[in-house]
């Protein structure tokens, strides 16, 4: 039995279930698509392992590109569409590995694992999770998966958070007894236009590794800075079914943005927790506290419907629920630092 590629059981003539568990070459990638029926190549330009998948049959369209960018760290492109329902479970345990999701296409939805299928508000999120939260893989078939994803070993973490939380106990944050690494925030717009570009290039290209490298090290480093302008981590342990009801209580202020605040009794009960967890885990996951994060959703929204210029600045208060102007106009100059008048002014 393989140490990357554990076992493949088919459970009937339309599914079949497969077991993996991941490590620090690209070994174990290239087992598994082997025998997804995928074609595989692996190759080593200037001292960089590279690893090929590609499918045009019966499994689906398209493939993957997997770099091995240092001995802690793999790059993951995927851009594929399978044609049959596909299941896998990763084995590893809690702490091993620590993945950043990146997609416009797909968002991970942890009711289905790894799915492609996008929900309204949770399309652009950046994810860093624990590899372990996300251990079912069961894409939809016929339905594109365009993804990138940072796949980092616990030392490559542990030295990444230790430079970003200088006055931080680092070994409590990996104690996967007290603390579950997992974090979201909305993808920025200089993020967004490098993963739509990506996706304009063709895999198979000469030099296309070059180009997936840079476009990992700038996001690598994009997602440093967000985690510098955060407070300091929230030690606090979390499930997937702990991320799933968050979600939902998230999704439940966006599309709510017209009115007062929820309340956190409320969105707690939407979580299906008590007030005092939900408030821990979605300020632990999202780095504001739930009534911060639906103000600045609602500035947000507000300066969306102001750069539509049939939108008056009295309908928007009046959508936004707001007693009178000067309230609004406050909290507006706040978060953007100009009027809503000069809306336009706003620096992306």
């Amino acid at each position: 039995m393989s140490d990357h590629y554990l076992f493949v059981k088919s459970n009937n003539m339309e599914e079949d279930y497969y077991v993996f568990k991941i490590d620090q070459s690209i070994d174990w990638y290239g087992k598994l698509y082997r025998e997804l029926g995928f074609e595989t190549q692996t190759t080593q330009i200037n001292g960089q392992n590279i690893l090929f998948t590609k499918a045009d049959g019966d499994i689906g369209r398209g493939g993957a590109c997997l770099l091995q960018l240092s001995h802690d760290i793999l790059g993951l492109y995927l851009n594929v569409i399978y044609n049959k329902n596909i299941k896998a479970n990763m084995v590893n345990q809690l702490g091993e590995f620590f993945v950043i999701n990146y997609s416009i296409s797909d968002a991970i939805n942890f009711e289905r694992g790894l799915s492609e299928d996008s929900k309204e508000g949770s399309s652009r999120l950046v994810t860093l999770t624990d590899a372990a939260l996300i251990n079912n893989f069961s894409p939809t078939p016929f339905t594109p998966i365009k993804v990138l994803r940072i796949i980092m070993s616990r030392d490559f973490a542990v030295n990444l958070a230790e430079n970003i939380f200088v006055d931080f106990d680092i070994n409590k944050l990996f104690n996967t007894n007290l603390n579950t690494v997992f974090l979201q925030y909305e993808m920025d717009e200089k993020s967004e236009k490098i993963i739509s570009d990506l996706s304009q290039y063709n895999i198979y290209e000469p030099g296309f590794h070059i180009y997936l490298t840079s476009v990992c090290y700038n996001l690598l480093a994009i997602f440093q800075d967000v985690l510098k302008s955060r407070r300091k981590p929230i030690l606090s342990k979390l499930s997937k079914e702990d991320v799933i009801m968050i979600e939902k209580s998230r999704v439940h202020m966006i599309e709510n943005l017209e009115g007062k605040f929820p309340g956190i009794t409320n969105l707690g009960l939407i979580s299906c927790m008590s007030s005092s967890k939900f408030k821990i885990l979605f300020t632990k996951i999202y780095g504001l506290a739930p009534q911060k994060y639906y103000i600045n959703k609602k500035m947000e929204y507000a300066k969306k419907m102001l750069l539509n210029e049939d939108t008056s600045i009295s309908i928007v208060v009046f959508k936004l629920g707001y007693q009178n102007a000067s309230a609004f106009t406050r909290q507006f100059k706040k978060y953007f630092g100009v009027l809503p008048k000069d809306v336009k002014n706003i620096i992306v």
